[in-house]
């Protein structure tokens, strides 16, 4: 083998590993972000993350959904009244964080990647930060909401696919 194949092989072996690996992007995190997991929160109980009013945007940062058949939703309740829930973002099976098409969704955004644990030793952890439009005065907050659904048995999920496929 002579040296230009081995050097084509090499850069080829390279592009190969390159389009293999995963590349995970560093976030750098907003000062004064609120941090949480979803996991802390009970389920179908909507909880109160935020009710700070005036000021600029808000940010939470948020690892991704803890575990397969578990949905985290984040709202906003403008009125206290009416108590109406207004879909803000999700993330669902271990997915990252996304936006719901709404009200909001020109005035949220959402960054994931690693995020430096900050002790000097390297060690990275995968979270998302969600910059939020702050509340005004008489918005009652942001709320953080989990479900979880028990596994379906196979014959279930055999069912659904050939209905879906099948027409």
């Amino acid at each position: 083998m002579n040296e230009r194949t081995r050097r084509t092989q090499s850069a080829f072996a390279a592009l190969i590993c390159l389009a293999i690996l995963p590349v995970v992007k560093t976030i750098t995190i907003a000062p004064g972000a609120v941090r949480f997991s979803c996991a802390e929160y009970a389920l179908e109980s909507p909880a109160l993350l935020n009710s700070t009013n005036g000021g600029d945007a808000v940010s939470f940062v948020v690892p991704p959904s803890d575990s397969s058949g578990t949905l985290c939703t984040l709202t906003r309740v403008d009125n206290p009244i009416t108590n109406t829930h207004i879909p803000i973002a999700r993330s669902y099976d271990v997915k990252d964080w996304q936006r719901n098409p709404g009200k909001y969704v020109s005035y949220t955004t959402i960054e994931c990647g690693a995020v430096s644990s900050g002790d000097g030793d390297d060690e990275y952890e995968y979270l998302c930060q969600l910059s939020l439009p702050a509340l005004t005065g008489e918005n009652a907050g942001y709320y953080i909401t989990r479900y979880y659904s028990e596994p379906l048995p196979s014959r279930t999920l055999a069912a659904r696919f050939l209905d879906r496929t099948t027409w």
